[in-house]
């Protein structure tokens, strides 16, 4: 029996195929085929990401980014807004148009359309696929902040820097107040919260306005030192979160590491051997 979550995640691959094949004038199988592979490379690039305590950080930016975009309803995806949002996820995941390159070549080649129509549909099918793990993850993720007080305390505002006094909520001593500090005018105040290093990544994360619990998330991360009570670390946490929402097993750091990168070799050897024998596919 399919479970309730893999029945989902086929209609919204199916939906959005048929998104695609209406939009871009492709054929519902190749946009399909397309569809797949997209999100076979996005799922192995966020496993890969989720690797370091920065990577989670990367992905979870990624993914709450969408959430307020889409919240007053979802622009098409032929829309500048939408391809924007897909390059900064491009961005954070692949990190180079290099990358983005191999990644439609084999998009194209897979789904038998042509290359420039592949390297369109990149960037609009991973904002949508990244958008939707955001949505599933946000109850997760306020689950979470409910489970560890001390999370919701350095969530509930901008973080100090560091040997500065350790702000809490609203700037008074009390938590959950999240309109207060995030809608203060920074003009009337005189004080901004500067970025770290690494959290200035454009399209994604504290530069754009949003009312979103999530915003400071990616920097707690970084900054590591969050517990749960049952003493688990925060990215350990979230790296089952996403586990969970991308149907793979959580194998820990090490675990996850020889699994992505052996499996990959073992399929590039296959590609090799097969593309000998059957030169013409």
């Amino acid at each position: 029996m399919v479970s309730q979550q893999k029945q989902s995640q086929q209609n919204f691959k199916s939906a959005l195929s048929d998104d695609i094949a209406r939009t871009f004038g492709i054929e519902p199988g190749q946009a399909s085929k397309a569809v797949a592979e997209i999100q076979d490379a996005i799922s192995y690039r966020v496993q890969r990401a989720m690797l370091s305590r920065g990577g989670v950080a990367d992905v979870v930016s990624a993914m709450t980014a969408g959430l307020d975009a889409t919240a007053n309803g979802k622009p098409s995806l032929a829309a500048d807004s939408t391809i924007a949002h897909g390059n900064d996820i491009l961005a954070i995941l692949l990190g180079s148009k290099h990358a983005s390159r191999g990644v439609a070549g084999r998009v194209a080649r897979d789904s038998g359309i042509d290359l420039e129509t592949a390297k369109k549909l990149l960037p609009v099918v991973t904002g949508d696929i990244v958008d939707r793990m955001g949505r599933e993850a946000a109850p997760k993720f306020n689950r979470m902040l409910t489970d560890i007080p001390a999370l919701s305390k350095l969530a509930a505002g901008p973080l100090s820097l560091p040997g500065e006094p350790a702000r809490t909520g609203n700037g008074t001593g009390t938590t959950g107040d999240w309109g207060a500090s995030r809608n203060a005018n920074p003009a009337k105040t005189g004080k901004s919260p500067l970025p770290i290093p690494g959290d200035d990544i454009p399209g994604v994360g504290r530069s754009r306005p949003s009312n979103s619990p999530f915003d400071q998330l990616p920097d707690i991360i970084r900054r590591g030192g969050t517990k749960s009570p049952g003493g688990s670390s925060l990215e350990d946490i979230i790296r089952q979160i996403l586990s969970n929402i991308l149907g793979v097993q959580n194998r820990g750091v090490i675990g996850t590491m020889i699994q992505l990168f052996l499996v990959r070799f073992l399929v590039s050897i296959i590609r090799r051997v097969f593309g000998n024998i059957l030169p013409g596919r």
